[in-house]
């Protein structure tokens, strides 16, 4: 590449620098960096130094607890993974190029003296800062040992990554340049490139089918004689040493053995092939013919008016502004009007069409598997059932924003509105919590869904496979079956109440230190972001903690006052324990809501602190 391109791009690098050391100067910039640093540099040193954290695949980490038939299985099905992957791309032709030049760069390079190669090396070029970044992280997060040991894995995290950059280039230039051939030149190659992934996957069936017959996938698992991870694995591996299954995947899964190498021998010749493919791929874009000049403005141009107020509205079709999650009638509560324009910013679906698809969705989830007769999915299933609920009821108002956050930078429009602001703050609230309670309903519907499968799959209904012991259900006096159910509805108040609060705390932040909270739909990244958004967490988590210990209290007060007492504590009484433990979260909520009212009602819509810093 010509050294003026290399100058070139330092310059950028030394003035996003510059940039980002005079926004230090506001204290809000500041603050949130110094958050973000330690914070980082804590989970760093815990990694480097430390016992605990981190996902370790180094030879002192999670290599030496795997047999060598696991190791082997976890290569091929991610590589099968990576194949799938790369399929599924190849064959969709989504999106235009994927070099990244900016109009301003593009009217700088494109009329000056340079080869076509040579601009292509610079948007290249482009990419390996955020990956040699990527990697750094990459190399602390999920490697093993002291920080040299560590450092050996950087090496393979860059080239995987750039290797990955490059592929999706040159999968965007072909694309174009078949978008640029006559149709039926076109044509041809279009069928050529599905014949070869056709061939591909059909030599891939005729050796996985075989290996899940032999593995036992497609017979139903008896109790007393069901089959462990080791003899899985064991079976894979062999398909993998003694058909053509291991050479049909050699590409891919010889991209991703230096990762799990259990020494650096192995990793460096390992490292071969893929250094091999990238010279190979990294030509074979640098010769492409296709015009991207104009996909690459057309790009730059687009991702700047992407943060447009009007521009998610223009990218609809005419269906689908039409659309609303309920009718608004011309009479009712004011509020009622301030909720149904957020849950557009979200989602135009209707909810009753919403819930359907819940529904149909839920009964394709219990129906599709047991055919096969194998729980393995609806454990599966109810593993992330589990993980989703509280993740939704706590999390989900932190990053859907269909509240003050959206709302703010247009507060001249709602301020003048006749209406006060408890009322207004109520209706920002209930959006996100709506949201949130609708995610959880689905993480519900999963588990139910996980219990009602496992029953059906491995002893019929009635036995003790579910989620609950069916003994519980027996002191309850409730059927086993029917004793999740009833413990969802027990628990949904909760969750409700939960996601109020985080929605509380989220709104009264945004009103109490508006600069320092992300406003409307633009979401910009960096250390004093990430910080920002810490100490926002940070704040949402002791709330939560506050409301939730006098729910623990309540709670368990009516239970151990059963316990005491003598009394039997019956199954529909559970759901009044629930709204119970609900309570003191909901005036949590009611206090954020009064707190917001009056933050609203005192607010200035001229004052300074409405302005979006910039960067």
């Amino acid at each position: 590449m010509k050294p003026a391109l290399w100058v070139l791009q330092a310059r950028l690098l030394r003035g996003r620098l510059v940039r980002w050391l005079r926004l230090l100067r506001q204290p809000k910039y500041l603050a949130g960096t110094i958050v973000g640093l330690a914070w980082t540099g804590w989970w760093l040193s815990r990694l480097s130094f430390g016992k605990g954290g981190g996902i370790r695949i180094g030879e002192n980490g999670l290599l030496p607890l795997l047999s060598q038939d696991v190791r082997v299985a976890v290569l091929g099905a991610a590589g099968l993974a990576l194949a799938l992957l790369l399929t599924v791309i190849w064959i969709v032709p989504w999106g235009g190029t994927s070099l990244r030049l900016s109009e301003t760069e593009a009217h700088l390079l494109l009329p000056a003296p340079l080869a076509r190669r040579h601009v292509i090396h610079y948007a290249l070029l482009k990419a390996q800062p955020g990956i040699l970044f990527g990697s750094l992280l990459m190399t602390f997060f999920l490697g093993a040992g002291p920080l040299p040991e560590r450092l050996v894995f950087y090496p393979v995290f860059w080239l995987l990554l750039t290797l990955w950059d490059v592929h999706m280039k040159g999968r965007s230039l072909w694309w174009g340049r078949i978008r640029e051939l006559p149709r039926h030149r076109a044509r041809r190659r279009v069928l050529l490139l599905l014949g070869i992934l056709g061939l591909f996957w059909l030599s891939v069936a005729a050796g996985v089918l075989p290996a899940l017959r032999a593995a036992g996938i497609f017979d139903p698992v008896a109790p007393e004689t069901g089959r462990t991870l080791y003899d899985l694995a064991g079976t894979a591996r062999q398909a993998l040493e003694s058909t053509w299954l291991g050479m049909v995947l050699f590409p891919f899964t010889s991209l991703l053995a230096p990762v799990i190498a259990s020494t650096p021998a192995e990793r460096a010749v390992g490292l071969a092939f893929p250094l091999a493919l990238l010279v190979v791929q990294h030509e074979w874009v640098v010769r492409f013919r296709t015009r991207f000049e104009e996909d690459a403005l057309a790009r730059d141009r687009r991702e700047s008016e992407r943060g447009a107020p009007r521009s998610r509205f223009r990218r609809m079709s005419g269906r689908t502004r039409s659309s609303a999650p309920f009718t608004l009638r011309l009479s009712g509560p004011p509020e009622i009007a301030i909720l149904w324009k957020n849950l557009i910013a979200v989602r135009r679906t209707p909810l009753r069409t919403r819930a359907l698809w819940l529904v149909v969705a839920l009964a394709v989830l219990l129906v599709g598997p047991l055919p096969f007769g194998n729980p393995v999915p609806y454990w599966m299933m109810q593993t992330c059932g589990l993980i989703l609920i509280p993740y939704f009821a706590a999390f989900s108002s932190f990053q859907i924003g269909n509240d003050f956050r959206m709302d703010l930078p247009h507060a001249e429009v709602l301020r003048p509105w006749p209406l006060p602001g408890v009322r207004i703050a109520a209706a920002e609230v209930l959006a996100p919590t709506l949201s949130a309670a609708f995610r959880s309903v689905a993480a519900i519907g999963l588990v139910l869904v996980a219990d009602a499968g496992l029953r059906i799959t491995r002893y019929g209904l009635g036995h003790e496979v579910g989620l609950l012991p069916d003994d519980w259900g027996a002191a309850l006096g409730v059927p086993g079956p029917l004793l999740a159910a009833l413990f969802a509805v027990t628990a949904f108040p909760l969750l409700v109440s939960v996601a109020a609060v985080a929605a509380g705390v989220q709104n009264a932040a945004t009103l109490l230190f508006p600069s320092w909270v992300q406003l409307g739909r633009r979401r910009r990244g960096g250390a004093a972001t990430f910080g920002q958004r810490m100490l926002v967490f940070w704040g949402l988590s002791l709330c939560l903690l506050l409301g939730l210990i006098p729910t623990a209290m309540l709670a368990g007060g009516v239970l151990l006052g059963h316990r005491i007492l003598g009394w039997p504590l019956a199954g529909w009484e559970l759901p009044l324990v629930g709204i119970l433990a609900a309570l003191p979260l909901l005036l949590e909520t009611a206090g954020l809501v009064l707190l917001c009212g009056h933050l609203w009602d005192r607010l200035d819509p001229s004052a300074e602190i409405l302005g979006e810093a910039p960067g």
